[in-house]
């Protein structure tokens, strides 16, 4: 009997351990999981945790709308930007064996200032080494393009590279 206890302690434990940790395969749940009913019945509390989930990603949209289109409005107004400043950056992967197309990066915009420091996070495959790839110059972009202080990745691509500092 006290065999089993063991058994089921250890089973729960390792069920835990793995939804709360940190892994190579996503992102760790909460510590409280368990007490979040969307976790035990997703069909009967999915909608609410769905609807609310939508309701985020919209302000992140409208937050990423406006910041696309002040730099928009910028670039057009013309004057030196001293600084980088991205313009609808894409880059897509073809898959060797079935023509799979994986999108690097899908219309990226943004810019950072004279003096400023970006530091770039996110999940494996989100695109930062893609990113930092193509601003160096080291990846063909498909799309869009790039400004370091002026000059164009596309065609000064030499001046960027003098004028950009790159750890990795």
């Amino acid at each position: 009997m006290i065999f089993i206890g063991v058994i089921a302690f250890y089973s729960l434990l390792g069920w835990y351990l793995d939804n709360v940790v940190p892994n190579n395969r996503g992102v760790p749940k909460h510590l409280l999981f368990f007490l979040d009913p969307c976790y035990w019945l997703p069909s009967v509390f999915g909608d609410q945790a769905q609807r609310f989930h939508a309701k985020k990603h919209q302000e992140v949209d409208n937050g990423i709308n406006s910041e696309k289109d002040m730099i928009l409005q910028l670039e057009k107004a013309g004057g030196k930007h001293e600084g980088v400043r991205c313009l609808g950056l894409s880059k897509t992967y073809l898959s060797l064996l079935g023509g799979h197309q994986t999108d690097a990066l899908k219309n990226v915009y943004f810019q950072i200032g004279k003096g400023e420091l970006l530091g770039v996070m996110g999940q494996n495959g989100a695109g930062k080494s893609t990113r930092i790839n193509v601003l160096c110059g080291q990846v063909k972009h498909d799309g869009g393009n790039a400004k370091i202080y002026e000059g164009e990745i596309e065609t000064r691509l030499q001046y960027c590279r003098k004028r950009m500092g790159v750890v990795s």
